[in-house]
């Protein structure tokens, strides 16, 4: 894993024009629906309206005594901004982008019947957009992103307990990003 993500950063470093720039933030808000999560959000703006943005969510889920759940997931994908597009946008400094690309996910749980700590895990895509808003060296805005991620099963002592799944997850975030645009 720490391989393909050193390769991905070497990827994206060696396509960046010495006019891009890196950009950072966080973002909070409903990760799989109903759960509150929160993040971090990175990227490097590109010409032509492109960017390559990272962000890694999750959330925490206690219910009972025993019960846990959390939940991570990491997504590299190609944003287009939209608002280089639509020069009205452009000058209210208001930019709405489109996304796509890859999703991994992790499902950790802890419960009653369960002698130790379990995870489910899988890659898969995603699709997504958002609204910006720059406001100096601040943007602010929303996030939304479908995930689709292919979990496999968890066996307990060489019994299955849960099957291969596909995951669909949902993530509505506010994001706060410095240097961005």
């Amino acid at each position: 894993m720490n391989r393909i993500f050193s390769t991905a950063v070497f990827f994206v470093l060696m396509l960046s024009s010495s006019l891009a720039h890196a950009y950072f933030g966080v973002k909070a808000g409903l990760v799989d629906e109903d759960n509150f999560g929160y993040g971090i959000v990175g990227g490097i703006d590109l010409p032509l309206n492109l960017a390559v943005d990272a962000s890694l969510v999750g959330f925490y889920k206690k219910d009972g005594a025993n019960t846990q759940d959390a939940w991570m997931q990491g997504d590299l994908d190609a944003l287009y901004d939209l608002g280089g597009v639509i020069g009205a946008l452009e000058t209210l400094n208001l930019h709405p982008y489109v996304k796509g690309g890859f999703s991994y996910g992790a499902l950790f749980i802890e419960r009653p019947v369960l002698t130790e700590l379990k995870a489910s895990h899988g890659a898969g895509f995603n699709v997504g957009g958002g609204v910006d808003w720059k406001v100096g060296p601040v943007t602010v805005g929303v996030d939304v992103t479908q995930s689709f991620i292919f979990l496999n099963g968890i066996s307990v002592n060489n019994v299955q307990v849960s099957d291969d799944e596909m995951a669909k997850v949902l993530n509505v975030m506010a994001q706060v990003k410095l240097f961005a645009y």
